[in-house]
């Protein structure tokens, strides 16, 4: 299971157990370009007309898999009326799921994301709030032209929302995310700690630079990537330094060669992992190649690493299978949105909804494969689709 939440990570003491929020200890993680795509997604006004076309069946449910049991369910709800998103989730011990938490995703009518909310615990009652008391909320705010302006972080208390977090976005005259701001209480202060620079070629991404503050109140860049194209405007190559300006001396530069077939489909993605030390470099290698059927599906990826021993080794296969009996855009399916994305369901989904998907790992000297990890997807009617357990009937689910 591949979530991504493009959210940063917390360490401090929840202020609904009674700490200040001014001495909470604040660390952000985000790499430029995680941050970058997705918001770039939002702000093109293609991705808020898409949702219009008429919807067939609707996307009910997912079953996370280990190699020897589940571990988690996630149901989808989709409120039209209020133009909601749901994802519930369900833990899974002793043959039953049990309820975990929830996501509700709150959008305008063109579909543009304006609130998210998280709770854990959640008590498995769908009409929520409810009883449960809510985590968090994440805010976005947007411009005159619709991009994405400011996303603030909040944690209620009491009938108060206190501001944790924010990033604040710029824009070039082309409309090109520029600058990316990000500021935090840092010692109990409001404070401006890190800055995102994008830098473009003919409105191509061609640099992207990280630089946070340091003790003594210096700007220093900590990440910076570069990006080449070839003539169909494609990406080519990526190069990404890491670890830069940090007293351990030590830089690593991975870099992304990128090769597509005939008809614009990422065929092959080769990374050289390098690392300088005190003069000596060491180099990694890794491959993988995409294979896709006669409509356009993905449908098998094989990883490789490189090995001192047998040379380069298979890592691992991940095979994928689709509901073909309507497309992507014919399929009531969760909203993207720049903030959280589940890359399993929406990326897995360009053409025809996602089936199934299995990963299998390869023994480092017998290259046995072995079924590490699968994700199962359920569907149905739009008419019947509801939470309902009708498509996890052999499954347990504690409410």
């Amino acid at each position: 299971m591949k979530l991504y939440f493009l959210l940063i990570i917390i360490s401090f003491v929840n202020p609904l157990c009674g700490q200040n929020k001014n001495n909470l200890n604040l660390q952000e993680v985000l790499s430029p370009i995680r941050h970058y795509n997705p918001i770039e997604s939002q702000n093109k006004s293609s991705s808020k007309l898409e949702f219009r076309n008429k919807k067939y069946i609707s996307v009910d449910s997912v079953i996370f898999s280990g190699k020897d049991e589940p571990r988690t369910l996630i149901k989808y709800s989709f409120d039209t009326l209020n133009n909601s998103d749901h994802a519930f989730y369900f833990s899974y011990s002793e043959n039953v799921f049990n309820p975990l938490s929830y996501f509700q995703f709150d959008f305008d009518k063109e579909n543009i994301l304006h609130n998210i909310t998280y709770c854990k615990p959640w008590d498995g009652n769908y009409d929520v709030p409810g009883n449960n008391e809510v985590n968090w909320i994440r805010r976005a705010t947007y411009n005159e032209d619709s991009k994405v302006k400011l996303y603030s972080y909040f944690l209620p208390h009491e009938g108060e929302e206190f501001l944790i977090n924010e990033y604040d976005h710029y824009y070039d005259d082309n409309g090109n995310l520029s600058e990316l701001h990000y500021h935090s209480y840092l010692s109990g202060n409001w404070a401006l700690t890190n800055i995102w620079f994008y830098r473009y070629n003919k409105n191509l991404l061609s640099e992207a630079i990280k630089k946070i503050k340091d003790e003594n109140g210096s700007w220093v860049t900590t990440d910076s990537t570069t990006y080449e194209y070839y003539s169909d405007s494609k990406l080519k190559t990526s190069s990404r330094q890491t670890d830069m300006n940090i007293q351990n001396g030590s830089i690593r530069v991975f870099t992304f060669l990128y090769e597509y077939n005939e008809i614009g489909q990422l065929t092959g993605r080769h990374r050289y992992n390098s690392v300088e030390r005190d003069g000596d470099i060491s180099v990694d290698i890794d491959k993988s190649y995409n294979y896709y059927d006669n409509l356009g599906n993905l449908i098998l990826t094989e990883s490789f690493d490189s090995s001192e021993t047998y040379g380069l080794i298979i890592l691992d296969e991940e095979h994928f299978t689709y509901n073909l009996e309507y497309t992507s855009q014919q399929t009531q399916l969760p909203k993207p949105n720049a903030f959280y994305f589940n890359e399993d369901i929406l990326n897995r989904s360009p053409l025809y909804p996602i089936k199934t998907y299995e990963r299998y790992v390869f023994d480092d000297i017998w290259q046995n494969p072995i079924l590490f990890e699968s994700e199962e997807y359920f569907y149905s009617e739009i008419e019947t689709s509801s939470t309902s357990d009708s498509h996890v009937s052999h499954i347990k689910v504690s409410v």
